[in-house]
């Protein structure tokens, strides 16, 4: 009788441990396909390792993120402030140490906005957007625009998104790598989140 109670009382904490690791792979996945988050992991039989590969893998990544999107920030700066704001998710599986490391990207970022972006973010009429842009264009600071059909990828510009109320959805910054920040939230975005929608682009010299 006591080793069918011990035996039970085996299964149960082996099943909570089971779940326990379901629920933090379902986290880490959802991590990773959120686009908003820099991550890295590593797998090893040492915890402690799986945790300082992670993270040196993920300063990499941070710095090249900054580097790509953001060329006028201070890496190392911005490499400490990952330092500062990240989390660490484990999990075990056969013996290994599974250790994923991740940041917001908003919290890597100081937030700045140059004067161009600010007059940017507080347009908010469709009929803002044309004068905008030819103001810029008769003072000769402008290299391109067009609409979205001509969109140029992993080319760093600007768009103005506008509904069929005309009114301005989003102000977004395409970086060179094809990510999208949003102006007037001031966090990362995507054009393709506003459907019926449409969409002008310019790039500024």
């Amino acid at each position: 009788m006591k080793r069918l109670v011990l035996f039970c009382g085996c299964c149960l904490a082996y099943s909570a441990c089971f779940a326990q690791g379901m629920d933090t792979a379902d986290d880490i996945n959802a991590i990773k396909r959120d686009t908003t988050y820099i991550y890295a992991e590593s797998t090893r039989r040492d915890p402690v390792e799986a945790q300082s590969d992670a993270r040196s893998f993920l300063e990499l990544k941070v710095a090249e993120w900054v580097k790509s999107n953001y060329p006028k920030e201070n890496v190392d700066t911005c490499v400490m402030k990952a330092r500062e704001n990240w989390l660490d998710l484990s999990s075990y599986r056969g013996g290994y140490s599974r250790v994923l490391v991740f940041v917001k990207k908003s919290a890597i970022i100081p937030i700045y906005l140059s004067t161009d972006e600010k007059k940017m973010a507080a347009i908010t009429g469709f009929d803002s957007i044309e004068p905008y842009i030819t103001g810029l264009e008769k003072e000769g600071r402008v290299n391109a625009y067009g609409k979205y059909d001509t969109l140029p990828k992993e080319v760093a510009c600007y768009i103005f998104v506008y509904n069929q109320q005309r009114s301005v959805a989003a102000v977004l910054r395409q970086s060179k790598n094809g990510q999208y920040f949003n102006l007037q939230t001031m966090s990362s975005d995507n054009v393709r989140n506003y459907k019926n929608c449409g969409a002008i682009w310019f790039q500024l010299k």
